[in-house]
């Protein structure tokens, strides 16, 4: 069922994108809804930070033994973030990547 699901680094990455779509989510939210200037303003910069954290972790960085601890806590500070379904839904996305390129290592 799942044989043809991405996996370890591929997966990190398009994590990553969507924490770029929520991040021009935010944004678009901020024209829209100008009274919460602030709080959208840090969403912002946090998922943007993230998706430099994930993007630049599987792209450009080799050492896979480091790489998963830091896709783990990434997940867990986006699920820490949000306190939601979405947040359980990546933090759960993020170890199934983690988890795949630690096997990946063996």
């Amino acid at each position: 069922m799942f044989e043809n699901r991405r996996r370890g680094k591929d997966l990190a990455k398009v994590i990553g994108y969507f924490y770029l779509l929520l991040a021009i989510f935010f944004i678009i939210a901020l024209f829209i809804i100008p009274e919460y200037t602030t709080l959208l303003l840090i969403s912002i910069a946090f998922y943007f930070i993230m998706f430099l954290v994930l993007y630049f972790i599987t792209t450009k960085y080799d050492n896979d033994s480091v790489t998963w601890i830091i896709i783990a806590v990434t997940g867990f500070l986006v699920f820490i973030w949000t306190l939601n379904i979405l947040g359980a839904g990546l933090f759960i996305l993020s170890l199934v990547a983690a988890n795949d390129i630690r096997k990946e290592l063996v």
